[in-house]
């Protein structure tokens, strides 16, 4: 059993307190959800169950964690890490070796599980989250949601009876999430305590028991399965929680204008990371203003790749890209693409969240009105003295998203801006997006979040096997189809 006796914490330097005065039970065997709006204290939360608070993350801790009705706090982080299992929200963050198989045993052996035992508990868990072909790889290699599933997988070997999973499906495409879905449900049925910090509910409505629902640090409510099932979609909405019915949403985006005119096109374009191992081949679109492309396609088949592509940060291995009907060098196009990363931690460099969105951008005229209308537009204006690193992570996802509203680029590409963000924050991004394709502008969205994709998007262009498989408008006719794409991920 967890037990929360009026449990607060504050993190040094911030003037809040992250959580404050929670109280809850979680009995052995349970899968529990906490959720709420982004930096509502979801990840405090987490890191109270696996020490990291107030261990590792200094502040200012009161009440009591007591696990197995042991007093966390007279636990050393060894001895709490053999009982709770951790993937993080930054996989990246819980990586101690370069290559997937060290990876993978590093736990393990750190833990004196004998080599034979090992070797049968890797096999278990990469074949369950379906990374058998990424044994023997580099980490430096993988794709973010490849990296998300290496983590749950080295996790599982572990096999703690205690599992804290903050965010796991915020980089999974919709099949790894069919496998994640498995994979809770069988460690469930052992007997696994598992708590999950999430905002995609639609894959747990089946397993969880418990519904714990933060605002603004505090928990609010708490309810049972039945309750929370029970609850009208605008019922979550009013709570900024995501729908639970994966593909019942409508079609929002609005429709291109006949007459827009071309922004960018490619033509047969290839590229490879070696000479002889080719990611993307033959690719050719174009894009015109007003349009809002979701391109997408399962962990690793090149999306990131195409977009850091097209902004300039690798170069085509063939073919040519045209901006405005002029060809472009690799390095040109950094003067037309604007680009968001899927991790924000890459582009956040100052000390506070006003210079981000200033930084670079010293020319652009009115930058000091622009940089406050972003802010408030993605409900940042509060945090603009904060530094980036104290932010949540959905918070940070905003910031980077910013950039692109203040940046003067004809092209925006957005890496999975979604991740981490609840549906009040998701709506933004969406409004955000639409300005932009408003106000003349290509929008590539590379996404897995089929509700964002509903709200947004008036074209889809569908990756698979280093190609375009599908490209077609997005709109309540082709609703479909759509679905088609992505049934057709979670075959492959």
């Amino acid at each position: 059993m967890i037990v929360f006796d009026n449990v607060s914490f504050k993190y040094e330097g911030s003037e809040t307190h992250s959580i404050s005065k929670v109280n809850f039970k979680i009995n052995q065997g349970e899968l529990v959800v906490i959720t709420g709006r982004s930096g509502c204290g979801k990840s405090t939360i987490t890191r109270c169950i696996n020490g990291l608070v107030p261990k590792y993350f200094e502040g200012e801790f009161q009440g009591k964690v007591m696990i197995e009705n042991v007093d966390m706090d007279t636990l050393p982080i060894h001895l709490i890490s053999e009982k709770v299992g951790s993937v993080f929200q930054d996989p990246r963050s819980q990586f101690f070796t370069v290559d997937t198989l060290s990876e993978l045993a590093f736990t393990c052996e750190n833990f004196g599980v004998q080599r034979a035992e090992i070797s049968k508990r890797i096999e278990t868990a990469t074949r369950c989250m379906g990374i058998e072909h990424l044994i023997g790889k580099s980490i430096f290699k993988l794709s973010s949601g490849e990296k998300q599933k290496l983590a749950i997988a080295s996790v599982h070997t572990l096999q703690s009876k205690i599992l804290v999973l903050d965010e796991p499906s915020s980089n999974l495409d919709y099949q790894s999430i069919e496998r994640l879905k498995d994979v809770l449900k069988r460690l469930k049925a052992q007997g696994y305590t598992i708590i999950i910090s999430e905002h995609r509910l639609y894959y747990l409505k089946e397993l969880l028991d418990k519904v714990l629902y933060f605002d603004e640090g505090v928990l609010k409510e708490q309810f049972t399965q039945v309750e929370f099932l029970k609850l009208s979609n605008d019922a979550l909405m009013n709570r900024g929680l995501r729908s639970m019915m994966l593909f019942r949403n409508p079609i929002r985006g609005k429709p291109v204008l006949e007459d827009a005119k071309e922004v960018m096109k490619l033509d047969r374009v290839a590229f490879s990371y070696k000479k002889y191992n080719r990611i993307l081949e033959n690719i050719s679109f174009k894009c015109c203003e007003g349009e809002v492309v979701g391109l997408i396609g399962n962990n690793g088949v090149g999306k990131t790749t195409l977009g850091r592509l097209l902004s300039g940060v690798y170069r085509e291995k063939a073919g040519s890209v045209f901006f405005k009907e002029r060809a472009t060098s690799y390095r040109k196009r950094r003067e037309h693409v604007s680009f968001v990363m899927q991790d924000a931690d890459y582009q956040l460099f100052t000390e506070s969240v006003e210079k981000e969105l200033s930084i670079g951008n010293e020319k652009v005229s009115d930058i000091e009105v622009k940089v406050e209308n972003a802010l408030t537009a993605l409900d940042l204006l509060k945090f603009k003295e904060n530094h980036p690193a104290a932010l949540s992570g959905g918070q940070k996802q905003r910031v980077t998203i910013g950039l692109s509203l203040v940046k003067a680029s004809c092209v925006v590409i957005m890496d999975e801006p979604t991740s981490g963000l609840d549906r009040f924050n998701m709506e933004r991004v969406c409004k955000s997006v639409t300005d932009l394709a408003m106000a003349g502008k290509a929008v590539i969205l590379i996404t897995h979040d089929y509700e964002f994709i509903t709200n947004v998007c008036n074209r889809i262009i569908y990756l698979k096997n280093g190609g375009i498989f599908k490209d077609f408008a997005l709109n309540p006719e082709t609703e479909k189809k759509l679905m088609d794409c992505f049934n057709d991920m979670n075959t492959n």
